[in-house]
């Protein structure tokens, strides 16, 4: 009767404990302010989707807190990260609106103080990842390889700029990587004038952003390259079918048509480690280090709910087209975490020095 007494004020303690917490986090953010930190210019690709989402996270969020954008550009977005991680008060009241630079944490990228291992995942999106090119440069995506060209970048560490230079050299394409810009903002205007020939796009941007370029009313400077498949549990691509309705050709099929043969050995598998580590998690919102625990079950509970409601996912279709509404699951992001933490030092070694050299 003793042990019995014990284990049920022990369940009574927990019960009591989580009701606490629930309260805590239902009043925590009543008449409060977030600000939501973009560490990329206004226009862009990440300024866009937070500015559709963060409206639906204010309205699901217990204390419906108003929800500010400060865009934070800088760095390949590693100014606004480490702001997040070191700068910001850990008081709830500021969160990162970002996609997450697990390569640029996990190669020690120049700049980077921030560390997502210690910082708290609120939610994240899993996107489809693009290439675009200058409709001038090729006919078919296949003739990526035959003639020198410009890719248009962030920075060395941005995993966007990573992806399509990793997937370039794949293919033996003669190119220079240009880095610097400030997002998709930037990028798209210096693509339309010539400047530079292949810029890696989110595939929602494109839709959103892009498309109308080479409309029938469009000006036909751009066009798809490839896109970035996903990956079964056994680590093979999977065609993603609002791309392919879009025009893209799968990567992994163009390289075959390239090379003859299906890509295989270290190189794809060094492409499909930086994939899982940079693709899984894609956009996502983190609060600093020693957030409180309110904060972080408020905000986690209000972005769970958001995927479901019926005018968040009308506007997004408005903005984004057919793009895939994909919120990663708990699972998903803690395998990403765990895969950040567990890197093989030869791809970290083979990431880092293509960071150094994209710098020079």
């Amino acid at each position: 009767m003793k042990r019995r007494s014990l284990v049920t004020m022990a369940v009574l303690g927990a019960i009591t404990a989580l009701a606490a917490q629930t309260a805590a986090a239902q009043d925590f953010y009543a008449g409060k302010t977030i600000t939501c930190i973009v560490p990329y210019a206004p226009g862009g690709a990440t300024d866009v989707f937070f500015r559709t989402v963060t409206p639906y996270l204010s309205k699901h969020t217990a204390g419906t807190p108003r929800i500010i954008i400060q865009n934070m550009p800088g760095a390949g977005g590693i100014t606004g990260n480490n702001f997040v991680f070191d700068q910001a008060r850990p008081d709830g009241m500021t969160i990162l609106c970002a996609p997450w630079l697990s390569i640029a944490q996990v190669a020690k990228a120049d700049g980077v103080r921030f560390d997502y291992t210690k910082m708290r995942l609120v939610g994240a999106h899993r996107s489809v990842n693009t290439a675009l090119v200058a409709t001038n440069l090729v006919s078919e995506p296949a003739d990526i390889v035959k003639k020198e060209f410009k890719m248009a970048g962030l920075a060395p560490a941005s995993s966007i700029d990573l992806r399509t230079r990793i997937a370039l050299d794949m293919v033996n394409a003669k190119y220079r990587y240009v880095a610097g810009f400030a997002g998709d903002a930037t990028q798209r205007p210096a693509l339309q004038r010539g400047e530079v020939h292949v810029i890696g796009q989110n595939f929602g941007t494109y839709l959103s952003n892009i498309k109308q370029s080479i409309g029938p009313a469009g000006d036909k400077t751009v066009k798809p390259l490839w896109y970035y498949p996903d990956y079964d549990a056994n680590g093979n691509p999977r065609s993603v079918e609002a791309a392919e309705k879009e025009g893209f050709q799968r990567f992994d099929q163009v390289y075959a048509k390239i090379k003859g043969r299906p890509p295989a050995g270290e190189d794809w598998e060094f492409f499909k480690w930086s994939e899982r580590l940079s693709a899984d998690i894609s956009l996502s919102v983190w609060l600093p280090p020693r957030a409180p625990d309110a904060a972080y079950a408020a905000l986690a509970a209000g972005w769970a709910k958001v995927v479901d409601d019926p005018a968040f996912r009308d506007e997004y279709r408005k903005r984004f087209g057919d793009e895939p509404i994909i919120w990663a699951s708990e699972a998903e992001q803690k395998a990403a975490l765990e895969a950040l933490r567990t890197s093989p030092p030869r791809f970290v070694s083979r990431i880092a020095e293509l960071i150094r050299t994209g710098g020079q």
